[in-house]
């Protein structure tokens, strides 16, 4: 039971960091406006939640596409935000 409680704080720190290190610098991102054309949430009973939201944006004239998925932290709150 400790492994197992020591295993999701070692995962969510790891991916704390990365994401740090992906959102270092992003205050000098242009902005512009999205639309999001569908969200998913998977294995809501499992260890490791994930949510996926599907988004589409314009920039310079040129289309982009995305939808990362990313852990669903404090699941819990989903439906209270």
């Amino acid at each position: 039971m400790v492994g197992l409680f020591l295993d999701v704080y070692v995962i969510y720190l790891i991916k704390l960091i990365i994401w740090a290190f992906r959102m270092s610098g992003s205050d000098k991102w242009p902005i512009t406006t999205a639309t999001v054309f569908f969200t998913d949430e998977s294995a809501a009973n499992s260890s490791y939640p994930t949510a996926t939201v599907a988004y589409s944006y314009e920039f310079d004239g040129n289309s982009f596409e995305g939808g990362p998925t990313n852990p669903l932290y404090l699941g819990h709150l989903r439906n209270s935000i």
